[in-house]
């Protein structure tokens, strides 16, 4: 222990006087009187107040003695060494993600609150441990230290205090983070942290988390603050369905223990809100067991809608937020698809990997496809359905032009952001010669190259007089686009924009905290999206198409459609479900150290920051208040007893 101002004890020099005050006696002055009688009394007391007299015990005495030391002692402003942050500037980074949100603590159980007639207490996750442990760190800091808490998951990143000193504000802001079922990104949180303590020569990063996050490529110093000690957890990681002729669906559940011993759980599953199958299982440790394999198939009645997962609880997992999952079953809607004219191998083996039924044809007479693909074919006449063309080989009036063909363009320069491109990547495709397209007005260029200061598109899609239709530039068999893993997924995203009809709108199955860009068809002008737990959300259709973003609740979600034409209807609404299949989340094993930090422990920098102290003059300053109220009590106690007894004569 040490002292910030010693000069304090200069003042124990007061102690002596006030002890003197009890030594010396009062001096009287002499009076002459007839008889000493009715004097004998005071006679006695003048002898035993001599100018000097022996110590006696005194309450007052020891109670004023006491309080002049604890209030010199306060005033000297005592501090211990303590491991809080030093630094004058501090930035709490709070990890928010869901495995935070697990269960470290479960508190007295119901039958122990009936047994022995306590009150229960609330589970402690990892948050709770985090947030406790960041007050504390704001309780210790510096008097004139600058709070800066920032909460994180997702990628999201929430500037919950900036430089602050309001030490009482930060603490209740604190209180009231919740956790999200969203992952751990922290790159944007700590690139922030790193921005905002650049500016600052006495600044420090402290990161609360279980360990299990993402980090930027170069994390910058900060301090680790670990938090969570347990780690079992049994998640659902897989649900899925296959579609048998008859109309049935056979249904394929598997489940992954992530603790080191084998645990007994009950999985029961659900078909449109009814009690379908239930089945006790023994998981293996650190290992998967599936229901609904080949040896134990799970057929689920034909026009079955909602299929809902779910492991019951128990006293072993942490982590309830992926103990529950759902399943949207579809009816299978075909594309009626014209490929004109046949033979494209590519092309068939793309619509063959799609649900899609297609029809191969030499022209396009008599065809009432709604999709029709031109593949280096120009009809006579333009059909009233949607339209695909590929390498078209002449120019369209009012349509497009073709001015020529280009040979060995450049790698695809240009790429927008559309739905058409969702999951693609056509970065650095291999093209040996394009045909050079131009005029199309309505058209959006999707894919191009740059010829000095001017977009030649690859890919164009568009809209005119209430007919899609979408241009790819080059032919198939001229480029590389075909070999990769892009194009079954962009043959799948181009007839869901040209053919965009109830269930190909929407897939059936979303991750949480995900995001969806989808094309809709003209006349839908409204959509309506019901949340799980039953709040309603309409946004518009701009440009025929539409985002979702932010899903941030695990269940059902319901897409309704409003449309327009000679009279306004409704579409069938379509039903999705947004699940947590996250291994990295759900294997809440903590890490007690990052690979790039060590524990607790700052890193070299080119500043040396002060020493971390705790004071305690406050707790001292409070108990010199004490004593001086008591002291008053001892001082004042016969007059406080003639109070009292007053007050009971008067009742």
């Amino acid at each position: 222990m040490t002292f910030l101002n010693p000069v304090s004890f200069f003042l124990l020099a007061l102690i002596p006087p006030i002890i003197a005050l009890y030594l010396l006696k009062l001096r009287r002055r002499e009076h002459y009187v007839s008889s000493t009688y009715l004097w004998r009394r005071f006679v006695r007391d003048v002898e035993a107040n001599a100018p000097w007299q022996r110590l006696k015990r005194n309450l007052l005495l020891l109670l004023q003695i006491i309080f002049m030391l604890i209030l010199i002692f306060a005033l000297s402003r005592p501090v211990t060494e303590t491991v809080s942050i030093a630094s004058q500037m501090i930035v709490i980074v709070l990890d928010t993600s869901a495995s935070m949100t697990a269960i470290e603590s479960r508190g007295i159980l119901p039958n122990a609150i009936e047994s022995k007639g306590v009150w229960p207490n609330a589970p402690t996750t990892r948050l709770d441990m985090a947030k406790k442990m960041a007050g504390s760190l704001i309780t210790n800091l510096p008097y004139d230290a600058q709070v800066t808490v920032i909460t994180a998951s997702g990628g999201h990143v929430d500037l919950l205090v900036s430089a602050s000193r309001d030490r009482h504000q930060t603490l209740a802001l604190l209180d009231s983070v919740q956790g999200t079922p969203f992952n751990s990104d922290l790159i944007p949180a700590l690139t922030l942290a790193e921005a905002i303590t650049a500016r600052e020569p006495y600044s420090e990063i402290v990161l609360l988390s279980d360990g299990v996050i993402q980090l930027p490529a170069h994390p910058p110093p900060m301090r680790f603050i670990p938090v969570g000690k347990q780690g079992s957890n049994q998640q659902i990681s897989a649900l899925s369905a296959t579609m048998l002729e008859n109309g049935q669906a056979m249904l394929l559940v598997q489940i992954r223990n992530f603790d080191a011993q084998p645990v007994q759980r009950r999985l029961t599953v659900n078909v449109d809100g009814n009690l379908f199958h239930a089945v006790d299982m023994e998981l293996p440790p650190n290992g998967f067991h599936a229901v609904g394999n080949n040896h134990n198939s799970l057929l689920i009645p034909v026009h079955a809608k909602i299929v809902t997962v779910q492991l019951m609880p128990n006293q072993v997992d942490m982590f309830p937020v992926d103990d529950n999952a759902w399943l949207v079953i579809r009816p299978t809607e075909t594309v009626n698809i014209a490929l004109v004219p046949q033979g494209n191998f590519f092309l068939r083996t793309a619509l063959n990997l799609l649900d899609v039924s297609f029809e191969q044809m030499e022209t396009t007479s008599e065809n009432k496809a709604t999709l029709h693909i031109f593949d280096s074919y120009i009809p006579d006449e333009l059909p009233t359905g949607n339209i695909l063309f590929i390498a078209p080989p002449a120019s369209i009036p009012s349509l497009f032009e073709v001015t020529g063909q280009v040979l060995n363009p450049s790698s695809t320069d240009f790429i927008a952001d559309s739905p058409l491109l969702a999951h693609v990547n056509l970065r650095n495709i291999r093209i040996l010669t394009t045909t050079k397209i131009s005029g199309a007005n309505w058209a959006k260029t999707i894919i191009g190259y740059y010829d000095e200061d001017e977009v030649i598109p690859l890919l164009l899609a568009g809209e005119i007089e209430g007919q899609r239709m979408a241009i790819v530039a080059f032919d198939l068999n001229n480029s590389d686009l075909p070999l990769r893993p892009a194009f079954p997924i962009l043959m799948a995203n181009l007839i869901n924009y040209l053919s965009p009809t109830g269930a190909n709108i929407m897939p059936s199955e979303l991750m949480i905290n995900s995001a969806h860009t989808f094309s809709v068809s003209p006349d839908i002008t409204t959509l309506n999206l019901v949340l799980p737990d039953g709040q309603n959300t309409s946004f518009a259709v701009e440009a025929g198409s539409a985002t979702l973003s932010q899903l941030d609740q695990l269940g059902i979600y319901q897409l309704e459609f409003e449309t327009t034409g000679f009279g306004k209807k409704s579409l069938n609404p379509v039903n999705f479900a947004v699940n947590f299949f996250d291994p990295v989340e759900s294997n809440l094993t903590p890490k007690p150290d990052l690979p790039f930090i060590k524990r607790d422990i700052i890193e070299t920098s080119t500043v040396t920051l002060p020493p971390a102290y705790h004071e305690w003059w406050r707790p001292l300053a409070m108990m010199a208040l004490g004593l001086l109220v008591l002291e008053w009590l001892v001082y004042q106690r016969n007059r406080i007893l003639r109070w009292i007894e007053l007050i009971k004569v008067r009742i």
